[in-house]
């Protein structure tokens, strides 16, 4: 994978990236859909943000019937196949917006599941639904489909972490079946699919935005859009990946794209070797006694400020997979575990606490 980009790293979010970014990308639909509504979503947390064809889900994960539920296509609307989605998702940056969120909104505070119904909802649909209609002309009156995490309706779950390893976006782990993302590790979650009435090329419009979202001086860092506080140690993380993966020395330029192992359309590589895998295997089957805390009829939260014994098992099993890549890479500035979420991210995360919101 070619996925970081060797100059010495400048700020994000500056007139210098966007006029880098109008002529990198050119035309394509992928690259304007994301130019448009890239800002809003980071500004509310969903800081993962991964384009695909509808096409590329129907084929390598529907049709495919990987795993026991039946699942249901993906619309494509006019475009067939070459119809745009957005994979969405998170690294620990959803906490802070959301929080704030929390505790300024009774709305959201009165919401039975605060995370999925009273914020990732109403959010996702006020950015696709008017900011980017309103940034993006051509979208306006055309239809899309939002499909979230969280939903129960057999018609409209989508396998996301089969999706988001057939899209090149993070591995999933065959013995744990966490998603690894090479610079964040286990540490993101998935928050929804939208489909958008936009034909995009497979082999121009998407490969050229996975291209250049390996380089620091686009937004996204393998899809990753990191806050201000992380980009510079995500980046030196990227930097270092990169040159690895494409076998380069430290004073190699890893962003030349002919040095890329990785091409749009194939799935994610193993993250570790068959030593870790059989560790993990081991530490998961130890784990099947405890019911898996993150559920959706998360009820009333338990009045407590300790993580309950499973989430504290649940959460070991994710810290051990990212020393487990962390040792794989064995990089100087290169550490999935940076990217932990934080004590009372994970308190909400694994447990619904709402004494989380107190912190």
């Amino acid at each position: 994978h070619t996925r970081a980009h060797a100059h010495p790293p400048s700020p994000p979010h500056t007139p210098a990236v966007a006029a880098c970014q109008n002529a990198r990308m050119g035309p394509g639909g992928a690259a304007r859909v994301l130019k448009a509504a890239g800002p809003a979503l980071r500004a509310s947390g969903f800081d993962v943000v991964w384009p695909i064809t509808v096409g590329l889900y129907n084929t390598k994960v529907v049709q495919a019937n990987i795993g026991t539920a039946k699942l249901t296509p993906l619309p494509t609307y006019s475009h067939g196949d070459e119809t745009l989605a957005l994979l969405v998702g998170n690294s620990r940056g959803l906490w802070k917006p959301f929080k704030a969120s929390y505790q300024r909104n009774e709305t959201v505070q009165r919401c039975p599941h605060p995370l999925d119904l009273g914020y990732v909802k109403p959010a996702l649909r006020k950015i696709f639904e008017r900011i980017l209609p309103n940034s993006m002309d051509s979208l306006r009156g055309r239809p899309l489909d939002l499909r979230l995490a969280h939903e129960t309706d057999p018609d409209r779950i989508v396998a996301f972490t089969r999706l988001a390893h057939e899209a090149g976006l993070a591995t999933l782990c065959p013995r744990t079946m966490l998603s690894i993302h090479p610079l964040l590790g286990p540490w993101l979650s998935y928050r929804a699919v939208v489909v958008l009435d936009v034909r995009v090329d497979p082999q121009e419009d998407l490969a050229e935005v996975a291209r250049f979202s390996t380089s620091h001086r686009s937004q996204y860092l393998w899809g990753w859009s990191p806050s201000r506080d992380d980009y510079s140690a995500a980046v030196l993380a990227a930097e270092e990946f990169g040159r690895k993966e494409a076998g380069l020395s430290r004073s190699d330029d890893c962003n030349n794209s002919s040095n890329s192992r990785w091409q749009w359309g194939e799935p994610s590589p193993p993250m570790y070797d068959q030593n870790a895998s059989e560790r993990l295997r081991l530490l998961t089957e130890g784990l099947l006694e405890y019911q898996s805390p993150a559920s959706f009829d998360d009820g009333d939260s338990v009045p407590q400020y300790e993580l309950t014994e499973a989430s504290k098992a649940w959460i070991m099993l994710r810290q051990a997979v990212a020393s487990e890549v962390d040792k794989a890479q064995q990089l100087p500035n290169y550490s999935t575990s940076q990217w932990e979420y934080t004590p009372e991210h994970l308190l909400y995360h694994y447990d619904r606490n709402r004494n989380a919101f107190e912190g």
